[in-house]
């Protein structure tokens, strides 16, 4: 397999249900984290690219036809370059409502001081916390900042040829265009909400206190 779709856009923007759009459309298995959270022997690749090695991206991607969300969005530039002729799937939201939901889901994942520590858990934290957001993740107006400037880097630098700017409820039309495929008859999927987050959360502490960092999308009530 080879990516033909790359996700440059954070976590809470869509990710989730974009996922589940892109292998329904065909483009399965698609890369998220959770698929890293699944397949945690990638984290040694992952390390070697957070630290600037030189290593073969099919280690990560070898078996997937897209990727989304955290960590690979963070890398969207090297993927983009190994594969030249991948689509650039730019996912976005309003961003008030990105940081808020953020805020609600992600954020007290990654810093729950009564979290075991993880490799997973350190490197979401030096990824998300640390690189992206500085340690002001908490702070609305910068978190807001580094969420549009990401979003104005992405479409000024990607190739204006391989970049689709995308908002999740948009639904299937700007996916079917750019795989030239039809419009399915089934609705478009939305998933990982706010509150289907919440609701997973917490059923998974009552059955093991071990937050994971899943990142996902919104619908129209998120």
């Amino acid at each position: 397999m080879t990516l033909k779709i790359i996700g440059a856009g954070f976590g809470r923007t869509g990710t989730s249900s974009t996922k589940r759009a892109l292998e329904q459309l065909g483009l399965n298995p698609c890369y998220h984290m959770v698929e890293l959270m699944r397949n945690q022997h990638h984290l040694p690749h992952w390390q070697a690219l957070y630290n600037g090695m030189d290593m073969n991206l099919e280690d990560i991607f070898g078996n997937y036809q897209a990727s989304l969300d955290w960590p690979a969005c963070r890398f969207w530039e090297v993927t983009a370059r190994a594969y030249p002729h991948a689509y650039i799937l730019l996912t976005t939201r309003d961003p008030q409502k990105w940081h808020e939901s953020f805020m609600a889901t992600l954020y007290p994942a990654m810093t729950n001081p009564n979290a075991p520590e993880s490799p997973l858990l350190t490197l979401a934290r030096r990824i998300v916390l640390e690189d992206t957001f500085h340690g002001r993740a908490d702070d609305a107006d910068y978190a807001i900042s580094v969420f549009s400037k990401h979003l104005d880097y992405v479409q000024q630098t990607a190739p204006k040829d391989r970049l689709i700017v995308y908002d999740v409820v948009e639904g299937w039309p700007p996916l079917c265009e750019i795989l030239g495929c039809d419009i399915p008859l089934e609705p478009f999927p939305h998933s990982n909400t706010r509150e289907d987050y919440l609701a997973s959360r917490t059923s998974q502490n009552k059955k093991h206190p071990n937050p994971s960092t899943e990142s996902d999308g919104h619908s129209a009530k998120d």
